[in-house]
């Protein structure tokens, strides 16, 4: 199944009983062409390892699964992973993980090999997030981000 459809993800999110949460900054893409421009701006390949944040309803991340060899897809809101769960069964590369990207133990949960960064972040944790992966010690090889008007203005 397609997500990349208004229909099937306000479907999903009424299935569930959820609207979208304000407050952790959730905004669902849902067009393609942005998620297109992005996969690829990101110049993903069957080679690589994605690390995706805010992964919603999987949109982003059913599409980097397509082309990517494996997508760690995080998710702070524990509605979200259960409907990830769903939506992506079918996808063999994908690892879910429930948490705070902000405050993931990049010991035991970040990937150990290269890994691109790429993300459709919120607009309250964009300069948190960047400043996160450049301080690691297992740094991204690159770090491919839409952001909001917003913050791009600051």
């Amino acid at each position: 199944m397609s997500l990349s459809s208004l229909a099937i993800v306000k479907e999903l999110l009424e299935q569930h009983d959820i609207k979208p949460n304000r407050g952790l900054g959730q905004n669902f893409l849902v067009d393609i062409h942005p998620i297109k421009k992005l996969t690829d701006t990101a110049e993903l390949t069957k080679k690589d390892v994605v690390l995706e944040i805010g992964s919603g309803v999987g949109v982003l991340t059913q599409a980097i699964a397509q082309i990517a060899h494996k997508v760690i897809a995080i998710e702070k809101d524990a509605k979200m992973v259960e409907i990830l769960h769903g939506t992506l069964s079918q996808l063999n590369n994908i690892e879910i993980l429930h948490g705070d990207a902000l405050k993931l133990d990049t010991e035991s949960q970040m990937p150990h090999t290269a890994y691109k960064l790429v993300a459709n972040l919120p607009y309250y944790i964009t300069a948190p997030t960047i400043r996160k992966f450049l301080e690691l010690e297992n740094q991204p090889e690159s770090i491919t981000l839409i952001i909001q008007k917003e913050v791009a203005q600051r």
